[in-house]
């Protein structure tokens, strides 16, 4: 087969078309980028509040070392700290996007507050809520990231 020449700048119709395609997906995955985040984040920050819930419940119970129960609240705590981060810096197209990126927000910032406040109580520190009042503000923090990820970031 002998090759054809072509002027100089163009494509065969096929690369074309695979070029355009690409651009296309291109295009489509970063407008839904912000909404992807936020689902990503509520996913992980739902997670997040439900190990820590866990955990501290085993450790009240008698069945997890301080030193286990702390590891998993610590490891919870980077999940949700990276989550926030994401969503703070996920850009916006509308003032819809927008106000579920802000709700996400207060929403993680919650989780990261119980699984801090949870961490406190592990480490005996003063002041700190006794472990079931933890478990129930993890579990209101979980309830909420759950029903935000349900309702695609509305409350």
């Amino acid at each position: 087969m002998e090759a054809t020449a072509r002027p100089a700048g163009t494509l065969p119709r096929v690369g074309a078309a695979l070029l355009a395609a690409a651009l296309l997906a291109g295009l489509t995955g970063c407008s839904q980028g912000a909404s992807g985040t936020l689902d990503q984040a509520l996913k992980d920050g739902t997670s997040a509040t439900v190990t820590a819930s866990k955990a501290m419940r085993l450790f009240a119970e008698g069945r997890s070392t301080t030193g286990v129960s702390g590891s998993a609240l610590q490891d919870m705590l980077q999940q949700l700290n990276s989550s926030e981060g994401q969503v703070a810096q996920a850009g916006t197209d509308s003032d819809a996007d927008r106000r579920a990126r802000l709700r996400v927000l207060r929403a993680l910032q919650a989780a990261v507050a119980a699984v801090t406040e949870a961490d406190d109580t592990l480490s005996g520190t003063a002041g700190a809520p006794p472990a079931a009042a933890v478990v129930a503000d993890l579990d209101r923090a979980t309830a909420r990231l759950s029903g935000l990820e349900k309702h695609g970031g509305t409350e």
